[in-house]
């Protein structure tokens, strides 16, 4: 798969992203916003969420 890869485990749902850009995965208030920026990658662990960025 060509682009970004982004996995993200939200209180045991998995849910699979794929972008042909960077992903950069927050957590605001409990929710999940995937955001695309060009050239940047992050990891963000807050309050027991787990935000995976996997780049391909």
């Amino acid at each position: 798969v060509e682009g970004v890869v982004v996995g993200v485990v939200v209180e045991g749902v998995v849910v699979g992203v794929v972008v042909e850009a960077v992903v950069v995965g927050v957590v605001v208030e409990g929710v999940v916003v995937g955001v695309v920026v060009v050239g940047v990658v992050v990891g963000v662990v807050v309050v027991g969420v787990v935000v995976g960025v996997v780049v391909v």
